[in-house]
């Protein structure tokens, strides 16, 4: 056998050595610029998408969602009347938001007294508040064998069998109501949480009876921030009755109760 027989053909080389490598490299730069640059149809289906989702979480929480309610609360309602006003409202859990009747539940909560204004508000996802601008007691009027609670305007909130301990009682005629009702208003809330009554004369003069016994006697409706202010100084001694008509010059009468420091310094020496 020759020498030549014995020897394997070597195969050709490569016109271009880097040919597979050039090639492998391009497809995978395509395929991250294919990741890192969406297509437009991509793009618009996950466009698409996501205003789907949003458009159905809008519908969810809206007063169009079928989602049960889960709590029924009511704002701006003097603590005594919650009860009242959930009952007026009629909404019990479970029912579903798309069947709550927000006029019906606004005309009810208003037929009861002393509520000027309601608001039917979801607070997102399951909670219906029932808003209430409700008018407050202020004061109170004898009506027969009961009493008429008002608020600061006169207006008749209710009407009750008791009288309340807690609301000035008032005495005057309709004529003289207002300004009974706008010297109460004017005096600061310590004090008017004092007056256990309040009264008017024929003359325009007013008065005030506290707690603690002693009689107010404020004169005309003027000047009664200061009138107010003398008074609160005045109650320290005690006294059965304040004048304070002229606020510059008060008089007051009874067994005056001296505060103690003034007690020590008129007594006699100590030894």
């Amino acid at each position: 056998m020759s020498l030549d027989s014995d020897v394997m053909p070597r195969a050709a080389p490569d016109a271009d050595p880097d040919h597979h490598l050039t090639t492998g490299g391009e497809v995978g730069a395509a395929k991250r610029r294919s990741w890192r640059h969406p297509s437009r149809r991509v793009v618009l289906v996950w466009g698409v998408l996501l205003l789907g989702i949003l458009v159905g979480l809008g519908w969810l929480l809206s007063w169009s969602s079928p989602v049960p309610i889960r709590e029924v609360k009511v704002i701006g309602a003097d603590e005594g009347s919650v009860d009242q006003v959930l009952a007026a409202a009629d909404l019990s859990e479970g029912t579903a938001i798309s069947d709550v009747d927000a006029a019906g539940i606004q005309e009810r909560v208003l037929a009861i007294p002393g509520v000027q204004g309601v608001t039917v508000e979801l607070e997102r996802p399951w909670t219906v508040a029932v808003v209430v601008d409700e008018r407050f007691p202020f004061a109170q009027v004898k009506a027969g064998d009961s009493f008429e609670v008002l608020d600061s305007s006169g207006d008749v909130i209710r009407t009750s069998k008791n009288q309340s301990k807690k609301l000035p009682l008032v005495v005057a005629t309709p004529e003289t109501m207002a300004g009974t009702l706008g010297v109460l208003a004017e005096l600061p809330e310590p004090l008017r949480e004092d007056v256990a009554a309040a009264f008017s004369g024929d003359n325009g003069t007013y008065s005030a009876w506290l707690s603690g016994g002693t009689v107010v006697q404020f004169g005309s409706g003027t000047e009664i921030a200061e009138k107010a202010r003398v008074v609160a100084s005045l109650r320290r001694v005690e006294p059965k009755s304040i004048n304070v008509s002229v606020p510059s010059r008060p008089t007051v009468t009874g067994q005056l109760k001296l505060p103690k420091k003034n007690v020590d310094a008129d007594g006699p020496p100590t030894p």
